[in-house]
Order: structure tokens, then C-alpha cells, then sequence
């Protein structure tokens, strides 16, 4: 439940422009077990080892990148941040290698062949990567187009929007597949 809690503040602070109500500072509980949905009720359950896949694994990727994205938050919403271009691009390199990360002990699971991770999984991680990737260069976008030292801000809101639209209407029976690639 903590996790769904800490989830749902960062996700209101990214969505409404607060300053985080939480920070990594302020609890110290561990992230949860690895366990299925199923195996909560019995008693004195053993977790599964890491590169099992269960029901908790995107949960478990998320709480990876979540001093990152709260760092992120902060740094877009704090009332006190003024640090500069090159702090965007610190985090954008972190926030890049936690997911890949991420992404890396999830495929583990699936070459283990214990993994049920599914498109929405991979779709559902990649979004909340790209979202945060915008979040994190819009504010240099506007001015990208003056200052070439923007450029890669622009490149990335440009590329991530594309990918996170993709992630959404892929499918879609309104877009061919083929103008998706």
C-alpha cells in the first residue's frame, strides 16, 4: 500500500505543478516483496528471487526510478530550484540509465521463461519514462528554437511526445500500423 502511496503523491505533484509532498528523506520503509497477487493471503510467504517475474515487477521497476523522478518533481516544482541546463541533463541521464536498468531485469525475467510481462507492461513503463523526459525538457523547448544549446531539449519533448502518442493509439483501428513505424 506505501508504494501505491508514494506513487499517487508524486504522480499529483507531476500532474498538478506542486512541489512533491514526499521525499526520500522522509520514510524509510523498503519497497515491497516480490511477490504474486495470490500469494499475499498465505501465511509466511517466501518472495520470489528478482529475476522472477510476479505481479509486483513493474512495481518494484518504478520504486528503482523513483528518486529520480522525484528529483525531477522537485527540480520542476520546488519553490527554491534554480539550477541550471546542466542539472536537467544530469537527471535526464540518470532517469535514462534507471530505466534501462529497469528494462534490463525485466527481460530478464522473460529470458529466464518465467515472465508474464505483457505490452501494456513494457507500453506502461515506457509512457511513465516519456512523460517525465517532457515534463523535464519542456521548460527549455521555447527557447530551443533560438539557442542551439537547446537542441536536444527539443529533440527529446519532440521524440518522447511522438513515442508516448505511439504507446497510446498503437493498435488503434483509426491508425494503420504502418504510420506508427
Amino acid at each position: 500500500i506505501w508504494n501505491t502511496i508514494l506513487e499517487i503523491a508524486l504522480f499529483s505533484s507531476l500532474m498538478s505543478g506542486g512541489p512533491p509532498l514526499l521525499s526520500i528523506d522522509d520514510f524509510d520503509t523498503r519497497p515491497p516483496l516480490n511477490f504474486d497477487d495470490e500469494e499475499i493471503m498465505i501465511e509466511k510467504p517466501t518472495p520470489k528471487a528478482e529475476p522472477s517475474f510476479t505481479s509486483m515487477s513493474v512495481s518494484l521497476a518504478l520504486r528503482k526510478m523513483f528518486p529520480v523522478r522525484v528529483a525531477i518533481a522537485k527540480r520542476l516544482n520546488g519553490l527554491n530550484d534554480h539550477s541550471g541546463y546542466t542539472e536537467t541533463l544530469r537527471l535526464d541521464s540518470e532517469l535514462r540509465a534507471s530505466y534501462k536498468n529497469a528494462c534490463k531485469n525485466l527481460q530478464s525475467t522473460n529470458d529466464a521463461g518465467t515472465s508474464n510481462l505483457s505490452q501494456f507492461h513494457t507500453r506502461f513503463l515506457d509512457f511513465t519514462l516519456r512523460r517525465y523526459l517532457v515534463a523535464l525538457h519542456a521548460p527549455y523547448f521555447s527557447a530551443s528554437h533560438h539557442e542551439t544549446a537547446y537542441a536536444f531539449s527539443r529533440k527529446v519533448v519532440v521524440e518522447s511526445s511522438l513515442k508516448m502518442w505511439n504507446c497510446v493509439f498503437q493498435g488503434s483501428p483509426t491508425v494503420k500500423p504502418r504510420e506508427c513505424e
